[in-house]
């Protein structure tokens, strides 16, 4: 078996694939070059192990980590700490706290996102799986038992469903720019 049919689905072969795609948008001045410095760290996590609660790159992290390291780390904002949380809160209980810590720093777009932009998946009872967005429909994300892979955010299955049918939210951290709509795609 080659190393590329032993790769689990979903693993870039190339490590920054698709990560100079989010040059060029300039919403506000640095936006494009904050979009790719996103989607570079992104790239950087990949084949990293899931561990809940975890936020260490090649050891573990898990889907609420992944992005409070990558947003921080490419300098999109300050870094998260995270209090302890159940990595199984969503299936038990209504109070949603990753909706709360994505909207306390990015807020809620219509869509298709741009690279670097934030997807959220309700999971359970929660909105409780999140992803980078590379190009849309292309994320990154952290699944258990599999680690930080990259995917489709619309045809990858999640707990026996394709994300797509867990009415997937948007959202972003830039601003919005006057006169300018989202397409999902990069010029």
């Amino acid at each position: 078996m080659t190393e590329a049919e032993q790769r689990p689905v979903g693993f870039a072969d190339k490590p920054n694939e698709g990560a100079e795609r989010a040059v060029g948008f300039a919403d506000k001045p640095n936006e494009g070059a904050e979009r790719a410095a996103v989607v570079r760290e992104a790239h950087g996590w990949l084949r990293t192990p899931y561990h809940p609660c975890a936020k260490v790159r090649g050891v573990g992290v898990d889907c609420a980590q992944l992005p409070a390291a990558v947003y921080a780390d490419a300098g999109v904002i300050a870094g998260i700490t995270h209090g302890a949380y159940s990595p199984q809160w969503h299936m038990h209980h209504d109070d949603e706290l990753y909706l709360a810590e994505v909207t306390s720093h990015a807020r809620e777009i219509a869509g298709p996102p741009l690279p670097g932009d934030f997807v959220l998946y309700q999971v359970g009872r929660c909105w409780a799986h999140g992803a980078i967005v590379v190009a849309w429909p292309t994320i990154i994300h952290a699944l258990s038992g599999v680690g930080v892979v990259l995917g489709n955010g619309l045809l990858d299955p999640l707990a026996k469903k394709r994300l797509g049918e867990r009415r997937p939210r948007f959202f972003t951290l830039w601003p919005a720019a006057e006169g300018l709509q989202s397409t999902g795609e990069v010029p």
